[in-house]
C-alpha cells in the first residue's frame, strides 16, 4: 500500500503541475471494488473531452430561438457559443490487484476503457456532474487475457464549484463515484483457475477516486444559477 500510495502523490503533483494549455486533459487516482473473484482495484485514470454540446449566445444573430449544436472539443470554448451543457469524454484507466489470492496469487492487470456523456445537475447548482455511457474492461494476467463489455453510470462531486473566491477553479478538484455493470458471465474459469472458486453473472461493482481536470481553468462548463 505504501508503493501505491506514493505513486498517488506523485501523479496528483504532476498533474497539478500541468500547464493551463493543457486544459484538454484530466487525470486522478482510482480504486475498484473486489468483484466475486479478483480485486480489489488500485491505479489511475486519465479522460479527454472531445466534443459538448453547446448553442449560440443571445447576442449573436437575430434568432428568438437559439438550436444546440454540437460542437469539437476547440468549439467548445468559442465565445460564440453559450458555456456546453453536455460534454462527451473518453476514459483510460489502469489498475491492479497484486498477488491476488483468488487467481493463483498473480498480478492481475485490468484496463478501463469508456465512453461517456456527462451533464451538470442542475439542482444541486452545478456541483454534481451525472454521466453515463458504454465501454469495456479487459482483464489480462499470467495465462489469460480476456474483455468485458461494461454499463457505468458516474457521479461526479465538484466540491469547490459554489465557492466565489475560486471562481472558474473551483471546479478543477473533482471526486468521482461509479456503479458499473460487467456483462456476461466471470467464473474462475476465465481466469485459469478452479470454476467453482467464483462464477457471478452480470456482475456490478462500485468504483471511486479523484480527478484533477483543468478544462475549466479555461472556461466553466456550465453557468448554473
Amino acid at each position: 500500500m505504501r508503493r501505491a500510495s506514493t505513486f498517488y502523490f506523485c501523479l496528483l503533483a504532476v498533474l497539478v503541475g500541468m500547464p493551463i494549455s493543457a486544459v484538454a486533459q484530466g487525470g486522478g487516482a482510482g480504486w475498484i471494488e473486489r468483484f466475486s473473484g479478483p480485486g480489489p482495484w488500485d491505479g489511475w485514470e486519465f479522460h479527454y473531452p472531445f466534443a459538448c454540446i453547446a448553442k449560440p449566445t443571445a447576442s449573436q444573430g437575430t434568432q428568438t430561438k437559439q438550436v444546440n449544436e454540437v460542437k469539437l472539443f476547440n468549439g467548445c470554448f468559442d465565445p460564440k457559443f453559450e458555456v456546453p451543457s453536455w460534454w462527451f469524454e473518453v476514459e483510460y484507466g489502469r489498475y491492479n490487484s497484486e498477488d491476488d489470492p483468488l487467481v493463483n496469487n498473480t498480478d492481475v492487470h485490468l484496463d478501463r476503457v469508456e465512453v461517456r456523456a456527462t451533464t451538470p445537475v442542475s439542482s444541486t447548482g452545478g456541483i454534481v456532474e451525472l454521466g453515463f455511457g458504454a465501454g469495456a474492461y479487459r482483464f489480462s494476467g499470467d495465462g489469460f487475457d480476456f474483455w468485458k463489455v461494461a454499463l457505468p453510470v458516474r457521479l461526479a462531486v465538484l466540491p469547490l464549484n459554489r465557492i466565489e473566491r475560486f471562481g472558474r477553479w473551483g471546479s478543477v478538484f473533482q471526486l468521482w463515484g461509479k456503479g458499473t455493470f460487467v456483462a456476461g458471465r466471470l467464473s474462475g474459469d476465465d481466469f485459469g483457475v478452479p470454476a467453482s472458486g467464483f462464477n457471478e453473472n452480470w456482475e456490478f461493482v462500485f468504483s471511486g477516486g479523484i480527478i484533477i481536470d483543468f478544462r475549466d481553468s479555461r472556461r466553466p462548463r456550465q453557468k448554473i444559477p
